[in-house]
């Protein structure tokens, strides 16, 4: 900002030099020749760069001045070209209002100027010898008014009112090259400046117009829009007592209506494909002492943005921004009244303050946003497809404050009436350990998510959700977010017509995604949490209370199997076990007990299961199921693939052990009361498990027994399948 009104002051100098000494020098301008020989031997000497005039002309007819073919060399090694040039300067004042004594300038009219800004490699401009001689103090030359009047003697100016009715720049044009920029190395051409002050004064003030292209216009451009930046308004008055910070302006820049495909074709080619229109008015009102006012919109509209690939990675977006406040100057403050972004479905509203402006500015502010859209984000935002599905609305209210890029807090409340969610693949293939080592021929490895130089807390509220299959309800949470972690503290939920309560964390800046978790659930349907956690339908019915812990990485059942750890316990009650008839299932593998079981399943009335999880396997450490005929005890492996590896002793209730046999009760161990164990294996699938005798846990008499029924049982289906095989037989002949 410095350097801008450094570099404003230097051109507003050498112009209103020029001003003056044709103002001055217009009533005793006779010897035009010795009054161009002069200027150009002054400019020179104040510059430092030669300065040459090709031709200077007076006209009593106003009168008036007019000098063609101004130039100003460039720097020494910065090429050859003049550093700035003027075609024409055009000076033309009112005569009869010097007998008034007041001097009216009818126009000043520059045609044609040209600035050439060059920087080299090391960072030097092509003007800092001009900037670093005006710094160093000179003796100020004197006026040779013998020079312009061969009658000598010379006249003082009396004091007497200044008034300039309009000055134009027509045609005007500025080439910027930066040599340290690769892609601002060939420069930039700032053409068609237009520039009229009118009615400058002390005491009224000056209306200002102004308008510049920008690398010239799109060779397919449907309108004849030459100018890309527009700029009106009025400065002043400055009053008889100078205070540049108390002069009030009243002034509006435009941004027409620009389209982004240009850009490539100004700087060169981009790393991306760009287009669209872009468009923006700001009004600015006050002065620096007193505090300035702003408004502001723009648009964007169809933007388009196409990778290196020609992937669209955005497509049709279209949105606007609106903003109003003050600006402080002398404490270096901005208050934002209002502030609106309007984003495809979305609107964001902020308003407070900015303290610090420049350095390291502060923010203050509110922000909330209307209830957003979920759904349709992937028509504007491609590559969301294949990352998640979202449906359903989000709405956030809250605080931002802190500096941006550094130190960037956020306090924020987000609420939705319906949240639902699916992964894409890409998501998915970030929560695999292939992304890691990708195989030969895939795609460049995956990066970790980089975290968001910005630190959230909030609460998090969902009255109605869904992440792939599982259903929710009235879900309430506390959020906080610190670099690329993100924990769910207090979590309280309605699922699995239950009550869920816990923690939750995921770490974004992990391959393959780390998480973990730790619930409590009461009154939960297991078959519902089964089905929806682990696609495990109609296996086990009941209610069940639970508290798990569980840490991982990824989601392919490949990284679940290898990482995932944890410790948990069940307790159900009243439920049943569809796939498998355990009484009966015992019975029949005795072979000897001559009990019957009944149906497919197992009715109990309680189940109490504690449980680690690692390698692959929940390890089951105690698990004890009640029913009214027996209890069981097992434990053993039930493995993340729904293998069953477990051992279990079956105890028979009192009244179905008096049903057995006394001379096969004696092969079977027993409780002091007399109730028969009957030791079990229990193998194949959680889908399809295989009851078996523990023979291991048996004395030798019991094996002896168990074999001899596996032998006549044997013997009994051989005679079963040759009678079926004779009857069939005798029907095909």
């Amino acid at each position: 900002m410095n350097k801008l009104i450094k570099y404003s002051l230097i051109g507003g100098g050498v112009l209103l030099f020029l001003i003056i000494a044709a103002i001055i020098a217009a009533p005793y301008l006779l010897n035009v020749d010795a009054l161009k020989t002069w200027g150009e031997g002054q400019a020179t000497a104040y510059l430092g760069r030669e300065v040459t005039i090709e031709d200077a002309s007076f006209s009593w007819s106003g009168p008036k001045v007019k000098l063609s073919g101004l130039s100003i060399a460039e720097a020494q090694g910065m090429g050859g070209d003049p550093f700035a040039s003027v075609q024409s300067f055009d000076l033309k004042l009112r005569l009869v209002d010097l007998f008034r004594l007041r001097l009216s300038v009818e126009h000043i009219i520059l045609s044609g100027p040209r600035i050439t800004v060059l920087r080299k490699k090391n960072g030097r401009f092509n003007f800092d010898d001009i900037l670093d001689r005006i710094n160093q103090p000179t003796a100020v030359a004197e006026l040779p008014y013998a020079a312009l009047d061969p009658g000598a003697g010379g006249i003082k100016a009396p004091p007497i009112d200044l008034l300039v009715k309009e000055i134009r720049m027509e045609s005007g044009e500025i080439f910027f090259s930066d040599a340290s920029i690769p892609r601002l190395s060939k420069g930039i051409t700032i053409e068609g400046i237009e520039l009229t002050l009118r009615n400058l004064s002390l005491d009224k003030p000056v209306t200002i117009s102004a308008a510049l292209g920008i690398g010239g216009p799109s060779p397919d451009q449907s309108s004849n829009q030459s100018k890309d930046l527009q700029f009106d308004g009025t400065v002043g008055p400055v009053g008889e007592v100078i205070l540049p910070g108390k002069i009030p302006f009243d002034l509006k820049l435009e941004v027409l209506p620009f389209e982004l495909a240009r850009i490539s074709r100004i700087i060169g080619p981009l790393p991306v494909g760009l287009s669209g229109v872009v468009s923006a008015s700001e009004t600015v009102k006050g002065s620096i002492s007193e505090g300035i006012s702003f408004e502001m919109d723009g648009t964007l509209e169809k933007l388009n943005i196409n990778g290196a690939d020609n992937k669209p990675l955005v497509t049709d977006f279209t949105g606007s921004i609106t903003q109003r406040g003050l600006v402080d100057l002398n404490n270096m403050n901005m208050t934002l009244e209002a502030f609106t972004l309007e984003a495809y479905q979305a609107v964001f509203e902020a308003a407070g303050s900015v303290r610090n402006l420049g350095a390291t500015p502060l923010m203050d502010l509110t922000v909330k946003s209307n209830p957003i859209p979920l759904s349709g984000w992937e028509k504007v935002l491609p590559d969301l497809g294949p990352m998640v599905k979202l449906d359903g609305d989000l709405t956030f209210e809250g605080s931002v404050t802190g500096t941006v890029g550094k130190d960037l807090f956020a306090e924020l409340a987000f609420r939705s009436k319906r949240f639902e969610m699916d992964r894409g693949p890409a998501l998915m293939e970030r929560s695999s350990s292939d992304v890691i080592v990708p195989p030969v021929g895939a795609a460049a490895q995956l990066e970790p998510i980089k975290a968001p130089p910005i630190t959230v807390n909030g609460k998090i509220t969902v009255d109605e959700g869904r992440f792939e299959r599982i259903t929710f309800t009235n879900l309430s949470a506390e959020l906080s977010q610190r670099e690329s972690l993100i924990r769910l503290e207090d979590l309280k939920l309605e699922a699995f017509s239950g009550r869920l309560s816990g923690s939750a964390w995921t770490d974004l800046g992990t391959l393959p995604l780390a998480y973990g978790t730790r619930m409590m659930m009461t009154g939960v349907q297991i078959n519902d949490a089964l089905t929806a956690v682990a696609n495990m339908d109609g296996i086990v019915y009941g209610k069940a209370s639970m508290d798990v812990s569980i840490e991982g990485k990824g989601t392919e059942f490949a990284d679940i199997e290898k990482y995932l750890t944890g410790k948990g316990a069940v307790k159900a009650a009243n439920g049943r076990l569809t796939t498998a008839n355990l009484g009966g299932g015992a019975a029949k593998a005795a072979a000897l007990l001559g009990l019957e079981g009944s149906g497919g399943e197992t009715q109990f009335e309680d189940m109490n299961v504690s449980f680690t999880i690692a390698e692959g396997k929940v390890k089951v450490s105690n698990m004890r199921i009640s029913t009214g005929e027996y209890s069981l005890k097992a434990r053993g492996d039930i493995g993340l693939d729904k293998s069953l590896d477990m051992t279990s002793l079956m105890t028979l209730s009192r009244e179905k052990s008096d049903q057995i046999p006394a001379n096969r009760r004696r092969l079977f161990p027993s409780e002091p009361d007399g109730r028969v164990q009957i030791p079990l294996k229990i193998g194949g699938t959680v889908a399809s498990p295989k009851i078996g005798l523990d023979t291991s846990a048996m004395d030798q008499a019991a094996k002896d027994e168990v074999k001899k029924e596996v032998k006549e049982k044997t013997e009994e289906l051989k005679k079963k399948i040759g009678k079926d095989l004779e009857e069939k037989l005798k029907k095909l002949f």
